[in-house]
């Protein structure tokens, strides 16, 4: 008994020193690579069959002892040393150490097994962190998705804000045509505005041209696409608002020119669009006063990047030099060449001084003429009501007949009213053929004019009268005056309290 207890104690101090070496070994090889998970399992397991212990027998005790105690059995794996053998114990004792080993063994199995699950937990760690991994490059990989599909979108509306400028534009063109093709219908007297206007839009398409040459060659040399677009939307801005304003002034001229040869109902409808015309001319010139600072400033912006990059070149390499020198001076060129429009816009506003005082002369004489039709609107209206109250057959009213020939003398000489006022004053006063052939109503080779404007089949004719004819053609001219609408009297009303006071109409037996 005491050789055993003085046994025990040796081997409790190796056990004890060995089981802290076999600690330091699995802490140094969990360590080096906790990642590799795929033959973890299979070395696990191969470390559990390596770390079982081998059970001393009978066989494996050494006869002699006088064998060295350093001596240490070599079937280690994985730092888990196996049981030693009792060297140092005598033969009869053996037997008795085997349940301290299978303790020993047991106690080797439990650790190996929390060493796996350990392994196994960090494993799982290392499957979840590479899966976390996986998901944050998916959201990575969807979000420059997003950003591509939003860059795109915003590339896309540009686009597409590009081409309803151009639209915009071609509307514009297609309504200068249409206002051209109106034109073709007016006086002779219009051939030289319409030079003049032919002439404008020359010059806006040659503009236009030039600005839309230098746009795109800004655009090719500036490395940001939405400030290119900006750059092109001005452009087309400053030249859609320069094409109204021509267009403006044309329609204007136009106007003006064309009302001193319509009727005088009509001129009273003309006045208020040339007075509206005019002032929308006066806030387009302005607004263009201020799209010629902006251009001006655009250049001189574009003039000093421009000399920026020039500079950064010439930094850079010599190599380009002679070509970046080329660029400044078409910039330059292009720059005198906008200098240049700018004073030839500037001379036709100019230009467009002396039609201003045209415009208020012609103002005054639309004014009289209002005036004079107002009366002969009166005349008309109270001859009406005296031939409807009287209804003898051959009263003729004097006043009526002078206010008539006043009205037939302050016509035009092509106006078709002439030679109606004439057969109508024929009839009320009963020219014969010859009076008629020197009023020239009808030549001696043709028939009686008995069927004029206010004729009917023979049958109607004889049943009405001359009363009821004169009172038809005063009907109507009173329906041509008062049918241009409330915007007419609205603007007459002024002019038709300062009317000259007509009489009672006298009659004549």
């Amino acid at each position: 008994m005491s050789s055993t207890a003085a046994t025990e104690p040796s081997l409790a101090s190796n056990s004890a020193a060995k089981k802290k070496n076999n600690k330091k070994k699995k802490n140094a090889n969990k360590s080096k690579e906790p990642a590799q998970t795929s033959n973890g399992d299979a070395r696990i397991d191969k470390d559990e069959l390596d770390d079982e212990p081998d059970t001393p027998t009978t066989a494996e005790i050494p006869s002699t002892s006088n064998v060295d105690n350093t001596e240490e059995p070599k079937s280690e794996t994985n730092g888990h040393p196996v049981a030693p053998s009792n060297h140092d114990l005598p033969e009869p004792h053996a037997p008795a150490q085997q349940p301290d080993g299978e303790s020993d063994t047991s106690a080797k199995l439990e650790a190996m097994s929390k060493e796996r699950e350990a392994l196994r937990a960090e494993l799982e760690d290392s499957n979840a962190a590479r899966e976390t991994a996986e998901e944050q490059y998916q959201t990575l990989l969807g979000r420059v998705e997003k950003i591509k599909e939003t860059l795109s979108d915003r590339l896309k509306r540009d686009k597409a804000e590009l081409e309803e400028a151009k639209e915009h534009i071609e509307e514009l063109e297609a309504q200068n045509e249409e206002l051209r093709n109106a034109a073709e219908s007016s006086s002779e007297s219009l051939a030289k505005v319409r030079e003049e206007l032919q002439d404008a839009t020359r010059e806006l398409t040659t503009l236009r041209s030039r600005n839309n040459l230098s746009a795109n060659n800004w655009g090719k040399e500036r490395e940001e696409l939405i400030r290119s677009i900006q750059h092109l939307k001005e452009e087309m801005e400053t030249t859609s608002n320069a094409m109204g304003e021509w267009e403006v002034i044309a329609m204007e001229e136009r106007s003006i020119k064309e009302n001193l040869g319509d009727k005088v109902a009509e001129l009273e409808e003309e006045v208020v669009g040339l007075r509206e015309g005019y002032e929308a001319a006066a806030a387009e010139r302005d607004s263009q006063a201020t799209l010629i600072d902006n251009l001006q400033n655009a250049l001189r912006e574009i003039q000093d990047a421009r000399k920026k990059e020039l500079r950064d070149l010439v930094e850079t390499s010599e190599a380009q030099l002679q070509e970046q020198k080329k660029l400044v001076q078409e910039a330059v060129a292009k720059a005198t060449e906008a200098q240049e429009a700018k004073a030839e816009l500037v001379k036709e506003l100019e230009r467009t001084v002396p039609f201003e005082k045209e415009v208020k002369e012609k103002n005054l004489l639309i004014g009289k003429l209002r005036h004079e039709a107002i009366v002969l609107n009166d005349h008309l209206t109270k001859a009406l009501r005296y031939l409807k109250k009287t209804k003898p057959e051959d009263n003729v009213d004097r006043q009526v007949v002078t206010n008539h020939l006043l009205h037939f003398l302050t016509l035009d000489r092509g106006d078709a009213k002439r030679f109606q006022v004439l057969q109508v004053m024929a009839g009320y006063l009963n020219w014969t053929d010859e009076q008629r052939e020197q009023a020239g109503l009808r030549t001696p080779s043709s028939p009686s004019l008995s069927a004029d404007i206010f004729s009917e089949p023979s049958s109607a004719r004889d049943r009405e009268s001359l009363a009821e004819l004169w009172a038809g053609f005063l009907e109507r001219s009173a329906q041509e005056g008062t049918s241009d609408g409330p915007s007419r009297k609205g603007s007459t009303s002024s002019v038709a309290t300062a009317g000259v006071t007509i009489g009672r109409p006298e009659s004549r037996s």
